[in-house]
């Protein structure tokens, strides 16, 4: 983002309680304007504030929460009590406090996913759906980055196999890096949470991020934690539930922005979406995934300049 950009400060902000989690929630933007809920990605990844200002706050009313386990919901990392279900769940009850009827729902990568099965769970509390880099959560998509994604990006995950020492394959890597960070030592979390940020940043970013041992913070090895664990429960939900559930979205207005040179999630979702849901409408830019970088940044905010 450019540094002359000013960050939005929350209107309002709280907690409220979920079986043993205490949810962060924030609201941006003018209240009682046009009411709006933000989903983040991950899952684990909590809200980034940066994001809110892809949306005209001069007119929306915009609610974001940091979902179970995320950012500054507490307990962080926690897997107790967090599936899909309870997220969309928590979804409802942000709602009802707030007191708001229907909503837009917006959210990228994950978030576009917890958008989707919300709105096929609550379809009368949805006005329209916009996200972006669609991920259909089914086994081919997750199993895309530690299998699939090897005929793009071999000599990065055989790096990263050599520095776990790991033997596996697909599905079989994923356990092995979630076992050490749970029963590892602090020092082996640190390792493996830097290998995993060092390999995905090639399928997130056009232009890879670096990063290094200090960045490794308790926050980032929780959140991974907490992405592989969904990942390892197929994300709670059933083989191609929201392509096999899409006629309930019919009547739903969605549009979505899509990266050509998406890695994390290919373009091929967006086309499987698409054939079921063929009143979607697509934004396809010649960019990669994550919304830090041009030109999927500016695909979204066009997206969401339609609500």
């Amino acid at each position: 983002m450019s540094s002359d950009v000013v960050m939005p400060q929350p209107v309002e902000q709280g907690f409220f309680k979920a079986d043993n989690h205490k949810v962060k929630w924030y609201r941006f933007g003018k209240k009682g304007g046009i009411p709006v809920l933000v989903l983040h990605g991950g899952p684990g990844s909590g809200f980034n504030a940066e994001n809110a200002v892809l949306y005209d706050l001069d007119r929306i009313d915009l609610v974001a929460f940091d979902q179970r386990g995320a950012g500054l919901s507490e307990p962080h990392g926690s897997m107790e009590n967090n599936t899909t279900q309870k997220l969309i769940e928590d979804i409802e009850t942000l709602r009802n406090n707030l007191k708001i009827e229907k909503w837009d729902v917006t959210g990228y990568s994950w978030g576009s996913t917890l958008a989707l099965l919300y709105a096929q769970t609550h379809p009368e509390r949805v006005k329209a759906i916009t996200v972006s880099g669609l991920f259909l959560a089914r086994h081919q998509d997750h199993d895309w980055t530690y299998e699939g994604a090897k005929m793009f990006f071999a000599p990065e995950l055989d790096q990263l196999k050599k520095e776990l020492n790991i033997q596996a394959s697909g599905h079989d890597i994923v356990a092995h890096i979630l076992d050490i960070l749970k029963n590892g030592n602090q020092q082996e979390k640190i390792k493996t949470a830097l290998s995993v940020s060092s390999y995905e940043t090639y399928l997130v970013r056009l232009i890879p991020q670096k990063f290094t041992a200090a960045d490794m913070t308790d926050i980032v090895i929780g959140k991974t934690q907490l992405r592989l664990s969904y990942y390892m429960h197929d994300f709670f939900i059933k083989e191609n539930q929201i392509c096999e559930n899409a006629d309930i979205l019919k009547n739903i207005p969605i549009t979505i922005a899509h990266g050509r040179f998406d890695m994390s999630c290919p373009i091929n979702q967006l086309f499987a979406f698409k054939e079921v849901c063929p009143h979607a409408n697509v934004i396809i830019t010649h960019g990669g995934h994550t919304l830090g970088e041009e030109p999927m940044r500016s695909a979204y905010r066009e997206a969401l300049s339609r609500i």
